[in-house]
């Protein structure tokens, strides 16, 4: 369980904190720039809820609940910049990273999709991947999915990650 935990965590902060390479920025830039300008693959033709802004709220999952924090950069319909990862709206996303835990290390490797729903009003999210403790020999995929909407002007995220539920809800500050 620690293990999950452990995961469940570093998906999180994998998402939330961003992970870059020398020349990542300008290369997806560009290529989001590329992406902007192809036709909307997946029929929005309404305006997309705006998620802009600083929003401060908190996660809960399996009766544990932590403080949360976001600040989004949201460029019309096609991309949202959260700290310094840029995610295009109908691309494909992928991302590794390794964070320490205890004197071994945590190494996660995700594939992910973001879509608008048909009318605009909420981001959907799916990835796949596999997460593994280093010193041990197996691995676990991994797979999940997240739904991100504006309800009642608090910005709320509800996720299924392996069989564990997450919810968050946001304020704008």
């Amino acid at each position: 369980m620690t293990v999950l935990k452990t995961a469940l965590l570093g998906i999180v902060l994998f998402a939330q904190s961003g992970f870059a390479f020398p020349g990542m920025d300008l290369a997806t830039q560009q290529l989001g720039q590329r992406l902007a300008r192809a036709p909307r693959a997946n029929g929005v033709t309404a305006a997309c809820a705006d998620f802009s802004g600083k929003w401060k709220g908190k996660c809960t999952a399996s009766g544990a609940s932590e403080d949360s924090h976001l600040d989004i950069v949201q460029k019309e319909c096609e991309s949202l910049k959260m700290g310094h990862q840029e995610t295009y709206v109908g691309a494909l996303d992928t991302r590794g990273q390794g964070l320490p835990l205890g004197d071994k290390g945590l190494m996660l490797g995700f594939v992910s999709t973001n879509d608008w729903s048909a009318d605009g009003q909420q981001l959907n999210t799916n990835f796949g991947g596999i997460i593994k403790l280093l010193g041990n020999r197996e691995h676990v995929p991994a797979n999940g999915k997240a739904v991100t909407r504006l309800v009642d002007g608090k910005l709320t995220v509800e996720a299924q990650i392996f069989d564990v539920n997450v919810s968050c809800t946001y304020d704008k500050q």
